[in-house]
């Protein structure tokens, strides 16, 4: 097959822009303009402070969540030994079953309150997604982000890359005989 030569244009094959999933100021710029990046590295942070107080509150009502549980578990114990005696009535146990009952969603509530704040605070560092090149960022030192701010920057896969062409018709059908002369002569020489 002889050689074709055409004018193409590369493309990513993956691109993304990097968007702040948590409200903050910018305290770092991690990466230059340019730089070649890893999947995982941090690219920018966001001031973390406020995202590690919610942890520490949620944390703290997780514990106290906890604490109702144990409470009301003792007061449950408690009622149905004193139904069993018949010290109480019988509305008392069911009291003290819905308030078990309500301490254990409210410890559940509690703890997936806990596992959002923990994933806010992770989302204070803004990583590449895979390994790329970094475009010029969009932001500086100081500045407020957000979800709504709109891209910080853009991650461009550099590898593989699609090239892109244009053929004519007769250029399209010319490179497929070709093609295909070369294959049968392939199979003739039993390569």
């Amino acid at each position: 097959i002889r050689e074709a030569v055409f004018i193409g244009r590369s493309e990513a094959v993956a691109k993304t822009d990097l968007i702040a999933r948590v409200t903050g100021i910018v305290t770092e710029i991690v990466v230059a303009d340019g730089t070649r990046v890893k999947e995982g590295d941090v690219i920018f942070r966001i001031d973390p402070d406020s995202y590690r107080a919610e942890v520490a509150a949620q944390r703290a009502s997780v514990q106290r969540a906890e604490a109702n549980v144990k409470l009301a578990e003792v007061d449950l114990v408690r009622k149905t030994e004193l139904l069993r005696r018949e010290a109480i009535a019988r509305s008392e146990l069911d009291i003290a079953q819905a308030n078990a009952a309500v301490s254990e969603a409210d410890l559940a509530a509690a703890k997936a309150a806990l596992e959002e704040a923990e994933l806010n605070l992770s989302r204070t560092d803004i990583i590449a997604p895979f390994d790329g090149r970094i475009g010029r960022a969009d932001v500086s030192l100081g500045a407020l982000v957000g979800p709504s701010s709109g891209p910080l920057t853009t991650v461009v896969q550099e590898t593989p890359m699609y090239v892109t062409f244009s053929l004519s018709e007769p250029q399209l059908i010319s490179v497929l005989e070709k093609l295909d002369k070369g294959v049968n002569d392939l199979i003739a020489s039993g390569e």
